[in-house]
């Protein structure tokens, strides 16, 4: 490991470019770090972590959702009590809404099942908290339930279709019978 102040070119860190580089420390968490020199003094005093800043202190700072693949992210602080359940600071909206309500963290294990099938519709009343095995039921059901409206609607359309054909043939049996 090169110490601090070493400089050396970039060639000889297999880097491309022509500045030298110095192994330096980052001034507010120390995390060392190779940097290009100018007019020999690093041009970075800060590692790329400290000199972004975070949550709502950058300028970039959206409240602190996002959505994918339509569920709605949230980010969370380290001293939050759910922040066992997030990912790198994220979770699923509807998981913490879920667990605020229960007023304890979820278990991986444990899923929160949308009712109306709405990814970012999380108002409590709309979530419901199933295993894995009611989850499969759920979807089981709600893709038959398509099934079923979809051919309801066929039927539907069909029994107008024969409806109209009756009233078309009494028509004509009425326009025979005259004659």
């Amino acid at each position: 490991m090169p110490e601090l102040g070493e400089i050396r070119r970039p060639c000889d860190l297999n880097l491309v470019g022509e500045q030298k580089r110095m192994w330096c420390a980052c001034k507010t968490c120390g995390r060392e770090r190779w940097v290009a020199l100018i007019a020999g003094k690093p041009v970075y005093q800060h590692c790329l972590r400290c000199a972004r800043p975070r949550g709502d202190k950058n300028t970039n700072w959206k409240g602190g959702r996002h959505i994918e693949l339509g569920y709605v992210f949230v980010r969370i602080q380290p001293d939050n009590p759910y922040y066992c359940m997030a990912n790198d600071g994220e979770l699923q909206e509807h998981r913490y809404v879920m667990a605020q309500h229960l007023g304890r963290p979820l278990q991986r294990w444990e899923l929160v099942d949308h009712r109306n099938g709405i990814r970012d519709d999380n108002r409590i009343e709309n979530l419901d908290l199933v295993t894995h095995h009611e989850n499969l039921q759920l979807q089981k059901m709600r893709e038959e339930l398509k099934c079923l409206e979809y051919e309801n609607k066929n039927l539907s359309l069909r029994v107008t279709q024969l409806e109209a054909e009756v009233e078309l043939l009494g028509v004509q049996i009425t326009s025979n019978s005259r004659s």
